[in-house]
Order: C-alpha cells, then sequence, then structure tokens
C-alpha cells in the first residue's frame, strides 16, 4: 500500500502543527511524515501517486 504525502506551507506554523495532528490521526502505517513543500524536493513530492 503506497503512503500519502503530506505536504504543507506555512508563515505562522498553524499549517504546521495542523499537518502534524494529520498524520498523527492517520499513523504511519498510512501516511508519511509532513514535509514542509519548501524544502521538498522534486523526487519527494513525485514519489506519491496523484
Amino acid at each position: 500500500m503506497n503512503k500519502i504525502g503530506i505536504f504543507y506551507g506555512t508563515e505562522q506554523g498553524m499549517t504546521e502543527m495542523m499537518a502534524q495532528v494529520m498524520y498523527r490521526v492517520l499513523g504511519d502505517d498510512i501516511a508519511s511524515e509532513p514535509v514542509n513543500v519548501n524544502r521538498a524536493s522534486v523526487a519527494q513530492l513525485l514519489s506519491y501517486q496523484p
């Protein structure tokens, strides 16, 4: 099973906090750890199916 990628963009940190909440609710078996889209590599973005 493919994991869900959680990518976020934030200026004040609220979106990052919500991404972490979603990750904890979904769990490590379903989702990958959240990544700030500004720090994500092209390879990371392309490793998930649309």
